[in-house]
């Protein structure tokens, strides 16, 4: 018995990039609906809430779609909520530079962070810091009183009770 292999097909950046959706077709060129995008997004590695702006070039049907392959694109940060920095539409000549300065751009080309260290040796340089978002801490603080007072409350209806122990008062603490 033999059995045919087939190959295993994964999704490549690059090749979705540089498929620009024109095709050429017995001297008629047929576009399709795709759109160029330039897609600021915070790319990671470097410290805690800090991160290197890279622009990337992408080819897609609309903003939300060339956003969603940007984040998965290596070296961005993928699970931030903030990721994505900007979207804007661009014409054909811009998305061509975009490319080849990403094309020479070395951090794209690390794969770790000992070939980033190696690589860029001023990446500091290039380096920006998140900006802090404030929490409200009042807000943290009332809430573990609150849940210590309703403890407390707790702790004394069932010494209550249980000092009382009579059967009418079962019923409150069987809710506590």
């Amino acid at each position: 018995m033999h059995f045919k292999i087939e190959p295993v097909v994964r999704y490549n950046y690059r090749q979705s990039v540089l498929n620009l959706g024109c095709k050429k077709k017995e001297g008629i060129e047929l576009k399709s609906n795709k759109k160029y995008f330039r897609v600021t997004a915070k790319c990671g590695h470097v410290k805690k809430n800090q991160y290197i702006p890279i622009t990337f070039a992408i080819s897609a049907k609309n903003g939300e779609e060339a956003a969603k392959i940007a984040r998965w694109i290596p070296r961005v940060k993928h699970h931030d909520k903030f990721a994505i920095v900007e979207c804007v539409e661009i014409d054909y000549d811009n998305f061509i530079k975009i490319k080849k300065k990403n094309d020479k751009n070395s951090y794209l080309k690390c794969s770790s962070k000992q070939d980033q260290k190696r690589l860029l040796p001023n990446i500091e340089e290039y380096i920006e810091q998140e900006p802090i978002q404030e929490t409200n801490k009042n807000r943290d603080y009332e809430r573990i009183y609150y849940l210590l007072k309703k403890q407390k409350q707790a702790e004394q209806w069932a010494a209550r009770l249980i000092k009382l122990g009579r059967e009418e008062y079962s019923h409150q603490m069987s809710q506590i």
